[in-house]
C-alpha cells in the first residue's frame, strides 16, 4: 500500500471520529501501526461494528477504498442517523460512590436526587442490588405503570423503547456487575444499525477497552453499541464471558437473558 493511500485511510478514520488528520500522531506512512489499530477499536464500537477479522489491514472493510489508480475522499452525504424514540426526560445523576449504581437508576426513573436516602430504603428491603428489592420500590412508585422482565431480548428492549419506556437493567461492566438505564434507540440506517441510548450513572464505557477509562467523568447519558450491550446484559455470565462474546461480533436479537426493569411512559 503506498504512502498515499495510507494517509487516505487514515484521513477518512479521523472524519469517523469526528477528527482531522492533523489530530493524531500518526506513525510511519509507509505501515500500519498500533495507533492504527487503537483508532480503528474505537472507530467500531462508535459505529456498532463487530471487532476486526484476522489477517486484515487496519480500517479495511469499513472505509471504502479509493478509486484505482488515485486517492480522493468519496463524496460527502447525509448519514441518516437518527433517534428512534426516548423516553419521558430524566436527569442524568452521578452515583456517589461504586456501589450506588442501582440506586441512582432509580432515583433518575422517579425523579429524586436524593441517592443515598434510596440506598438506604434499598437496604431496609434487602440487597440493594437484587433485582426483586429495586423492584419492590418501584412497584410502590409506578404501580401498574411498573413491570420487571427477568428474561429479555434485545429485539423485546428495542420495541419498549420504541414505546417510551425507560429501562433499568444490570450488565458485567465490571466483575460486580453494574446498573444503568436505557432511555432510547439510536437508528443508523445507511448502515443498518443501532444503538441504544443510555444513562450511566459512572461514566462512559469503553468496549473495546472493557473498562471505565476515563476518571474525570462522572456519568455518561450518550450511546452504546448494540454489540456491547447485547454482550454484557444478555449473553455474557462474567466479564470474561461478555468480553469474549464481544470480541466475537456475536448479536442475536433475539436471545434472551436480560433482566429489566420497565418503567411505562405516564398516560397522557
Amino acid at each position: 500500500m503506498t504512502p498515499e493511500e495510507i494517509k487516505y485511510y487514515r484521513t477518512k478514520a479521523a472524519e469517523l471520529l469526528d477528527h482531522r488528520y492533523e489530530d493524531f500522531a500518526w506513525g510511519s506512512l509507509t505501515e500500519f501501526g498500533s495507533n492504527d489499530d487503537t483508532l480503528e477499536a474505537r472507530i467500531r464500537e462508535k459505529h456498532d461494528l463487530p471487532p476486526r477479522p484476522l489477517n486484515t489491514v487496519p480500517y479495511e472493510r469499513i472505509i471504502k477504498a479509493p478509486p484505482v489508480g488515485e486517492v480522493k475522499s468519496p463524496p460527502a452525504s447525509d448519514s441518516g442517523v437518527f433517534t428512534e424514540q426516548v423516553a419521558e426526560a430524566k436527569g442524568i445523576l452521578s452515583q456517589p460512590n461504586a456501589y450506588t449504581c442501582q440506586s441512582a437508576c432509580i432515583a433518575m426513573a422517579i425523579g429524586r436526587t436524593d441517592i443515598m436516602t434510596i440506598r438506604a430504603e434499598l437496604e431496609a428491603i434487602g440487597e440493594p442490588g437484587d433485582p426483586g428489592v429495586m423492584g419492590v420500590l418501584l412497584r410502590k412508585e409506578f404501580g401498574d405503570r411498573y413491570i420487571f422482565d427477568d428474561n429479555a431480548s434485545m429485539s423485546e428492549i428495542r420495541e419498549w423503547l420504541r414505546d417510551g419506556e425507560f429501562l433499568i437493567s444490570h450488565g458485567w461492566f465490571t466483575a460486580s456487575g453494574h446498573v444503568i438505564a436505557l432511555d432510547g434507540v439510536t437508528i443508523d440506517p445507511s448502515k443498518l444499525s443501532y444503538k441504544i441510548s443510555v444513562k450511566d450513572p459512572w461514566s462512559e464505557f469503553s468496549f473495546s477497552a472493557w473498562a471505565y477509562n476515563n476518571p474525570s467523568a462522572t456519568q455518561y447519558d450518550g450511546d452504546y453499541s448494540a454489540h456491547g450491550l447485547y454482550a454484557s446484559i444478555i449473553a455474557g455470565q462474567s466479564v470474561s464471558d461478555a468480553i469474549s462474546i464481544y470480541q466475537r461480533g456475536e448479536l442475536d436479537s433475539n436471545r434472551k437473558g436480560a433482566w429489566i426493569h420497565r418503567i411505562l411512559p405516564s398516560k397522557k
